[in-house]
């Protein structure tokens, strides 16, 4: 990633390579591959990005053991794979599922960063180079052949790993496994110095034997619900709609989350989980008390393990219906141990105590952003919100890290100037080069303001309805700003004069200092009872040309949500509800994480779209100025 603001997939790790062999405590070659054009961001992984990264690792893989046979060698140097935080956790749980029947001859490590190598306190560079030293060749201080994540100085077996900060913690930590990571690593001058838990290690290959399991090209389609007591029937006949014709044509499942055994729709739920698991759709049941109540004999239904989170369960379904497996043998392998995900414990694992969400009380809404949800799922419960007439319409969309959702494996620059063209607005090239959506946003606004308004005017209005109220506030919000700009300017001169007169005089009368004082803000003062009222009186043509003139911000900022939403299913879906004037706030996964959409570009996507997001950068865009006709 690169160091800019809303940071953007870039070639850091080839920048960096150099540098980290030559701290290598021992000679080790190295081979960079990039099976991606341009790298996704982590949180816009998905089942085709998925299907990238396995036929890369499959083709070393075979690669690696055709030339250990040939040598005679039962351990070879392995693969590191760098990938970003966000979905570290379920691309690790994939590969080790997908290759344990291949009896592994070599480590496959992941690694990762909570910030840019350019960043102060980064931890990419230290990571990339213990993931070398212990993927590399040798005897001793090296990983046995499995797939292992090492971050910071613990190294985890990858099916018992989460995310549970998105920065570090006093102790440098933001990912954890369950009871403790497997080993610890340090690299120094003199060498690597590995502890590691060999005798469990070799205990969990011995009793861990999948059977030849291996995924075709269609994972299944699992969609992940949180029901409670006060979720309406309307939110599971919705789930059975969509699981009906899901996208692609996979094979259906579903994670419900959740005990409402107390639910006074509770039976009525009960039918539409049974008719689902009758039409061949894989339900996997979170709570104890809901299994017992709902199963029935003939009916596909499975109970969570308590070892697994619910998005690591997802993972594991999604990929078994990916086999050409009938549904009950599906169902039956989920509380299988095959690589080390199941394991009994008498104590709950920290990150599945900590998996909560808000009630679905009336007015609220939660979905639970996973690779390839289905757009569908933000519409629906957009349409409940819309419905039930209360004032309060608030939908919390839980994504990955920073409350990101999938989305284009685009620039947002790129998106802009070819959206643009496409419908006739041509645009310079040159935003091409804006590193973020606040540097597009400000020179987009810049070429608003210096075209020809009477074109821009009439081609906006071909396509948009003006919304009085959000130009209004967009005008009053420019002239504002406006102002304290000129404010500013004014106690800037009055602070230089100021100091001249200290230098030259070492003193100044308080008359002097009043008088700069009051022109300042007179000459910066808003004449309310003149300017405000005219704009109440303007129609929504003449407020679009004021604010093409003076607020041309607003106007650049539904440009660039059209593009946005144009280039992304689920991006459109929460475009069209912010329009309609649903809330959404972006929340996150991680368990004991602050969501923060402005810090990456797959986030800075969502803001882009209306989808909530605090502070000043991230406020403007929640603003209805335009909605399209």
């Amino acid at each position: 990633m690169s160091g800019s603001a809303g940071a953007r997939p870039d070639d850091m790790v080839a920048r960096n390579l150099g540098p980290v062999q030559r701290s290598l405590p021992r000679s080790v070659a190295l081979k960079l591959r990039s099976p991606f054009e341009r790298p996704p961001d982590s949180s816009n992984m998905g089942a085709e990005a998925w299907w990238v990264i396995m036929q890369a690792i499959q083709d070393e893989l075979d690669l690696r053991h055709a030339a250990l046979d040939a040598a005679g060698q039962a351990r070879g140097a392995g693969i590191v794979v760098t990938h970003g935080t966000d979905t570290m956790a379920v691309t690790s749980l994939l590969v080790a599922l997908e290759t344990a029947h291949r009896r592994l001859r070599v480590p496959i490590v992941f690694t990762g960063s909570h910030a840019t190598p350019d960043q102060p306190g980064s931890d990419a560079i230290p990571n990339l180079t213990r993931s070398i030293a212990l993927a590399g060749p040798g005897d001793e201080d090296v990983l046995p052949p499995g797939v292992f994540v090492v971050i910071g100085q613990d190294v985890h077996l990858a099916s018992r790993l989460t995310k549970v900060e998105t920065s570090p913690d006093r102790n440098g930590r933001y990912f954890s496994s369950f009871p403790a990571a497997v080993g610890q690593v340090q690299v120094t001058g003199g060498g690597v110095r590995l502890k590691l838990d060999r005798v469990f290690l070799e205990g969990l290959q011995q009793s861990a034997r999948p059977p030849e399991l291996r995924c075709t090209r269609r994972f299944g389609h699992v969609e992940h619900v949180v029901v409670d007591c006060f979720t309406p029937v309307r939110t599971l006949e919705d789930l059975a709609a969509r699981l009906a014709h899901p996208p692609g044509g996979r094979r259906p499942g579903v994670v419900v989350q959740g005990n409402f055994v107390g639910s006074p729709h509770f039976e009525v739920h009960k039918g539409i989980l049974r008719e689902m698991a009758r039409s061949g759709v894989a339900v996997l049941l979170g709570s104890r008390a809901v299994f017992e109540r709902v199963q029935a004999p003939g009916l596909p239904f499975a109970l969570l393990h308590r070892s697994l989170s619910h998005p690591a369960a997802r993972l594991k379904l999604t990929w078994l219906l990916g086999i050409r497996l009938e549904l009950d043998e599906v169902l039956e392998l989920m509380p299988v141990d095959l690589v080390g995900e199941i394991f009994e414990t008498d104590a709950l694992p920290e990150w599945i105590a900590y998996e909560t969400y808000p009630d679905a009380r009336l007015g609220t809404e939660v979905v639970i952003a996973v690779p390839d949800l289905d757009p569908r799922a933000i519409d629906d419960a957009a349409q409940r919100l819309l419905d039930h007439g209360k004032a309060r319409k608030d939908l919390h969309l839980y994504g990955f890290g920073h409350g990101h959702i999938p989305g284009p494996n685009a620039a947002l620059a790129d998106l802009v100037v070819d959206w643009s063209q496409l419908h006739d607005l041509p645009l310079p090239d040159t935003l091409r080069d804006a590193p973020d959506l606040w540097a597009l946003t400000d020179a987009l606004s810049t070429h608003i303001a210096s075209s020809d308004i009477d074109p821009l005017h009439a081609w906006l209005l071909e396509r948009y309805e003006p919304q009085c109220a959000g130009l209004v506030h967009a005008v009053r919000n420019a002239q504002a700003q406006q102002r304290r700009h000129t404010l500013q300017g004014h106690l800037r001169d009055w602070l230089t004069h100021s100091l001249s007169v200290f230098e030259h005089q070492k003193s100044v009368s308080l008359r002097d200092v009043d008088g700069l004082i009051a022109r300042t803000l007179d000459a910066a003062r808003f004449r309310d009872s003149e300017e405000l009222p005219s704009l109440r009186h303007l129609s929504g043509e003449d407020l679009l040309r004021t604010a093409v003139s003076l607020a041309p911000h607003a106007i650049a900022r539904r440009l660039v949500k059209d593009s946005v939403m144009a280039a992304s299913p689920l991006h459109a879906a929460v475009g069209r509800a912010t329009d309609r004037g649903v809330k959404v706030h972006p929340r996150t996964q991680v368990t004991r994480g602050t969501p923060d959409p402005t810090r990456y570009e797959a986030g800075t996507m969502l803001v882009a779209v209306g989808a909530g997001g605090r502070g000043p950068l991230a406020a403007p865009w929640r603003q209805r100025t335009l909605l399209p006709r």
